[in-house]
Order: C-alpha cells, then sequence, then structure tokens
C-alpha cells in the first residue's frame, strides 16, 4: 500500500476519509465495498473495535500514527477511514437534509450528530 497518497483532503481526490471511530464504524457497516483501509492511531483507547468487521468486509487496518496525525485537523482523532466517493438518491418521501457548498467542515459532525439524534438519516452534500 502506497501510504503517500494519504494527504490532507483535497476536493480532487477520489477517496475521502471518515474522521473518528463512530463515523468509521457506521461506514463501514453501511458500504464496507467504499472503504479502503483503517488508520488507526497507538493513542486510539480500542473502544471500537475495528479488527473482526475490517478482516470480515476485507479491509485492511493500518497502524500508523503519522498519517493520522497528517489527515486528521484536530489532536483527538485517532481512527480515520478512507473510502471511495460515492453517489447515491435521497428518498423523496422520508425527511433528509441538503447542504450546499458547505464552508466550514468543522460543523458536519455537529450537523450529522443532531440529525440522527431528531431521526433524520439522509443528509446530502
Amino acid at each position: 500500500m502506497d501510504l503517500s497518497i494519504y494527504k490532507p483532503y483535497k476536493k480532487d481526490f477520489d477517496f475521502s476519509y471518515t474522521l473518528g471511530a463512530f463515523p468509521t464504524m457506521e461506514l463501514i457497516k453501511k458500504r464496507p465495498e467504499s472503504v479502503r483501509c483503517v488508520f488507526i492511531h497507538s493513542k486510539y483507547d480500542g473502544s471500537v473495535d475495528f479488527s473482526e468487521v475490517c478482516r470480515k468486509n476485507n479491509i485492511e487496518v493500518v497502524y500508523n500514527d503519522k498519517i493520522v496525525n497528517r489527515i486528521a485537523s484536530k489532536d483527538n482523532c485517532f481512527v480515520i477511514g478512507v473510502f471511495d466517493k460515492f453517489s447515491c438518491e435521497l428518498n423523496e418521501k422520508c425527511n433528509h437534509v441538503l447542504l450546499v457548498n458547505p464552508s466550514d467542515m468543522g460543523n458536519l459532525g455537529t450537523i450529522i450528530r443532531t440529525l440522527t439524534g431528531l431521526g433524520i438519516y439522509d443528509l446530502g452534500i
């Protein structure tokens, strides 16, 4: 695996990242075929066990502090999922939120958690 391609996110990449254990595990559960690999930092507390679910889905787990530090924008992010970008349709009959050109990605996690708390599971970006 060529680790040099994994750098801070740029829009023209054909892949993107999940930052954190929860969103990474949710991605693996919902779209395992899109996940390229999972990077885990040595400071990760293991609160979510990735080994079995990744093994079952043929997803490589890489323990690499340097890569996590390079990609993560915050010091408390210890799990990063790498996935191929994908498109899907929003269900018109279900409640959903569509964000057009969000400018502050730091707020995206808060938006997703808020939507989930309100029972809204469809988000388009």
